[in-house]
């Protein structure tokens, strides 16, 4: 079931570099907002992805009161917390376009910030190591299995189209073509 009323539009937010001078607030009222892990520090929205136990731990300590999701067999949680339960997922982003797609399943999601290459704007604060080890080879097919298996338009927001898919209900949009759509919304 899903968390949110549905809506015809999903705007999805990771937390890579591109999205770092966007204004989220424009979004508002636009449509459904998701968005990953230590999102909330910077803005609210209606849905919080979060996988990650550290970061588990920091909403509840920062009495986070948004609706969270997260997988099953997360032991610390926030009480407005649901669990979903999917598989072929390393990261919130991963895990979050799933439930977009299959769950959700709006006409169109933008997705903003999941970059597919290395540039996280939370990148040495807490729950976020300097390195960013993460294989962005790997996650990368995760993101296109999500899309490639949905009837969901997935329009990826960036700098650089890292996805590199030919499928045909995924587009691939600069933030300024980006700015233009949001005002037909």
């Amino acid at each position: 079931m899903s968390l949110v009323e549905y809506k015809d539009i999903v705007f999805f937010i990771g937390n890579g570099a591109s999205r770092q001078n966007f204004d989220l607030n424009k979004l508002k009222e636009k449509g459904i907002i998701i968005g990953c892990n230590a999102l909330y520090r910077d803005f609210i929205p209606d849905i919080l992805i979060v996988l990650d136990g550290k970061m588990m731990r920091e909403l509840k300590t920062n009495n986070y009161k948004g609706k969270v999701l997260t997988s099953k067999g997360q032991g610390v949680r926030p009480e407005n917390t649901t669990q979903w339960r999917t598989a072929n997922f390393r990261t919130s982003g991963a895990f979050g376009l799933q439930y977009v797609t299959k769950v959700i399943n709006p006409l169109r999601c933008y997705t903003l910030g999941m970059d597919g290459y290395p540039g996280n704007i939370y990148r040495g604060t807490p729950c976020y190591s300097v390195s960013g080890n993460l294989k962005f080879d790997k996650i990368v097919p995760q993101y296109v299995d999500a899309v490639k298996n949905s009837t969901v338009e997935v329009v990826n927001v960036n700098t650089v189209d890292s996805w590199k898919t030919e499928i045909p209900n995924y587009r691939f949009i600069g933030y300024d073509r980006f700015e233009e759509e949001l005002k037909t919304i």
